[in-house]
């Protein structure tokens, strides 16, 4: 049986990723959803660097001209976060119930960048 088994290297890609990911949701992506007073210093001055260093006009402007993007935002901290986590225990424990999930939170992702 194979059950259980992935090949290393896609192992660790998908663990670093939920990994990254989960601080990433939590500091910056959630601060289009929740108010910025929520948020620690640091947190605010990152959201600040990355929409004024980086041209993603969505995720500068969600408040005042693209409020859309609060809900894809609601997405990400309330569907995509609670899902890094699951997927972190499955492919720790090789449990293999994270298949239907994953193939739902991978036909997810592409309609929060859309």
């Amino acid at each position: 049986s194979r059950a259980g088994h992935m090949h290393p290297a896609l192992f660790g890609v998908l663990v670093v990723y939920f990994v990254t990911h989960i601080p990433i949701s939590i500091i910056l992506d959630s601060q289009v959803v929740f108010p910025r007073a929520w948020y620690p210093a640091f947190a605010t001055d990152l959201f600040d660097f990355y929409t004024s260093n980086f041209p993603d006009f969505l995720f500068a402007n969600c408040r005042t001209r693209y409020p859309y993007v609060r809900w894809i935002g609601a997405c990400e901290v309330f569907l995509q976060l609670p899902f890094f986590f699951a997927a972190l225990y499955a492919l720790a424990r090789r449990r293999e119930w994270i298949r239907i999930p994953a193939i739902i939170y991978c036909t997810h992702v592409p309609t929060t960048v859309i």
